[in-house]
């Protein structure tokens, strides 16, 4: 399953399985497709820096010790990471991964996530812990 599909069947689970919940979605990285606005070569980003998260939940919540102002989740069909959970060595992971670090540093819960299982049940995780829902 492609990233964009991925992409879309999260943001309708979020839509019926959590209606009150605020969030924003980018699919500004994307290809789009033909006759959209991104061409497979265009890299032009509406961001200050390369890499902003596909997915930002704007709630609170409280897991364990630790409370957070916000889920921001990075959607990947396949792992970033190597068997040895290291990071990828590839640009744009690169750049994905130093926004998740900036946004954990200022109190978001920040991951990549591969696939739609995965993510639902961060999301889940998340908001079922939320102070808000």
């Amino acid at each position: 399953m492609s990233e964009r599909n991925i992409h879309n069947a999260i943001c309708q689970y979020l839509r019926l399985q959590y209606p009150a919940v605020h969030f924003k979605t980018d699919l500004s990285g994307a290809y789009l497709g033909h006759g959209n606005y991104k061409t497979k070569g265009d890299k032009a980003s509406t961001t200050s820096h390369p890499g902003f998260p596909d997915i930002i939940i704007y709630e609170l919540s409280t897991i364990g010790n630790e409370s957070y102002c916000g889920l921001a989740l990075e959607l990947k069909a396949t792992s970033p990471y190597t068997k040895n959970n290291i990071l990828k060595s590839n640009q744009h992971l690169i750049e994905q991964n130093q926004w998740l670090t900036h946004l954990s540093s200022i109190g978001f819960k920040a991951h990549f996530s591969t696939g739609i299982d995965e993510t639902m049940q961060l999301i889940d995780e998340y908001l079922n812990q939320s102070t808000n829902t």
